[in-house]
C-alpha cells in the first residue's frame, strides 16, 4: 500500500508544481511539461517489458528493487547542481545580446 502511494505521488506531484518548477529553473512552462511527459512515457514504455521480464520473480522483490531505484534516482535528482533544460549563457560561450564571451 505504501509503495503504491509512493509511486503515485512521485508520478503525479510534479503536475501540480509545473509553474513553480518553471519559475525556479527559469524555463518555459511547456519545457517543464515536456519533462513530465518524458517521465510518463518512460514509465509507460518500461512497465510492460518489465512485467514480461520478471514473471517468475516474486512481486515483492521486484517492487523492492523498483522502490530502491526510485529512492536512488530521487536522491541523484535532489543533489544535482543543474538542469539540462536550461541553457546558461556563460556555459554556452554566448550572451543574449553579444557575441562570444571572452574567457581568460
Amino acid at each position: 500500500m505504501l509503495a503504491a502511494f509512493t509511486f503515485n505521488t512521485t508520478e503525479n506531484l510534479p503536475i501540480g508544481l509545473l509553474e513553480l518548477v518553471s519559475a525556479d529553473v527559469q524555463v518555459s512552462l511547456s519545457a517543464v511539461g515536456y519533462l513530465v511527459t518524458a517521465y510518463g512515457l518512460t514509465v509507460a514504455l518500461a512497465s510492460l517489458p518489465l512485467a514480461h521480464a520478471t514473471p517468475s520473480m516474486p512481486r515483492r522483490h521486484v517492487l523492492t528493487v523498483l522502490l530502491a531505484a526510485l529512492v536512488l534516482s530521487s536522491l541523484v535528482s535532489a543533489l544535482g547542481s543543474g538542469c539540462w533544460l536550461r541553457r546558461r549563457p556563460a556555459e554556452s560561450g554566448r550572451t543574449a545580446d553579444s557575441g562570444p564571451v571572452e574567457r581568460r
